[in-house]
């Protein structure tokens, strides 16, 4: 009876949102990065209530849900995510996909330190699957990157693409934070807020990774950094995306 109580409220609350279709997020994957394919997988259900159709994304562990007015239940990413024990599930508005853009690509860039010629700004260029134009960090504890959005946005996903090629399980125990202001200490960025973690490690198969959150985090700076204490593997950055509505 607790979690219908906290579907009807939420689901109840998002009707002005959108009069055919509405996107959920679990809170229980919330600030977890993903494969971009696991939340764009769709499986199509048939239910009688968006009640019914949150339960079952609940039920399935699906990252996301939509429900239309013809009955049509869709799970984004199911089996995606792995079950939790508990019984307790809130949902929170997702923006819709179309609603989102870019808004890193060649914007400015900085990292703790760069790996002969892949520099900063490389995670930021045009090239998606282009190693040779990827930013790539020295062996060094807690390597970051940076990014300055050059305003103030609220930011909803961040999309990272990383080596595919070579050693792609260096990617591992990673967290994204958002700060306002420069950071001082480019080696705590405790002060910025927290965006989402990887804990990895990264293969190949996974393709882009995907970090979203419903709530939405404002800030101007993104930082990218690596949070295991005595890890040297480096960073490796091919193509950083930052998601926020469209103006």
């Amino acid at each position: 009876m607790v979690r219908l109580a906290v579907i009807w409220m939420v689901v109840s609350a998002s009707v002005s949102f959108a009069a055919t279709k509405e996107y959920f997020l679990s809170s229980t994957v919330h600030g977890i990065c993903v494969p971009l394919s696991i939340q764009t997988g769709q499986t199509t259900y048939h239910t009688v209530s968006r009640i019914l159709c949150a339960m079952l994304c609940a039920q399935e562990g699906a990252p996301k849900f939509s429900f239309t007015n013809d009955n049509t239940c869709n799970l984004y990413g199911e089996g995606g995510i792995p079950r939790y024990a508990s019984s307790r599930h809130t949902f929170l508005v997702l923006p819709p996909p179309d609603s989102l853009q870019d808004v890193a690509t060649g914007k400015p860039a900085s990292a703790s330190s760069i790996y002969h010629q892949f520099v900063p700004a490389n995670a930021l260029d045009i090239e998606t699957n282009a190693t040779d134009t990827m930013y790539h960090s020295q062996e060094e504890e807690h390597s970051w990157w940076l990014l300055d959005l050059g305003e103030t946005r609220t930011i909803h996903a961040v999309e990272i693409l990383s080596r595919l090629d070579n050693s792609p399980e260096r990617l591992h125990d990673v967290e994204i934070r958002v700060g306002s202001n420069l950071a001082t200490n480019y080696e705590d960025f405790s002060h910025y807020i927290y965006f989402s973690t990887y804990a990895g490690p990264y293969s190949a198969d996974q393709g882009r990774l995907s970090c979203f959150r419903a709530d939405g985090v404002s800030g101007r700076f993104v930082a990218i950094m690596k949070v295991k204490p005595s890890d040297t593997d480096q960073l490796q950055l091919v193509d950083v995306n930052v998601l926020v509505r469209k103006e």
